[in-house]
């Protein structure tokens, strides 16, 4: 996985790990599609949830932003 430089603020910013990003996009509980081939994943990480905002290319997951949410999106 590449973590954007954005990605990496966004992690230092609401203290998410590398391991916690990475189980996120692997393990999630579910994923939603947005606009320019992005996807939110979202996994629950404690009381809160963790969403990472990734697109897939050929051979590699670029992580956009990774947040902390306190509840999952309504629909």
């Amino acid at each position: 996985m590449f973590f954007s430089r954005h990605a990496k603020n966004r992690m230092r910013k609401f203290k998410i790990t590398q391991e916690e990003v990475e189980h996120a996009v692997r393990n999630s509980l579910f994923v939603k599609d947005e606009i320019k081939g992005r996807k939110n994943a979202w996994c629950s990480y404690y009381d809160r949830f963790i969403k990472v905002t990734y697109v897939e290319e050929e051979n590699k997951t670029i992580i956009i932003t990774a947040t902390i949410k306190e509840q999952t999106p309504k629909d």
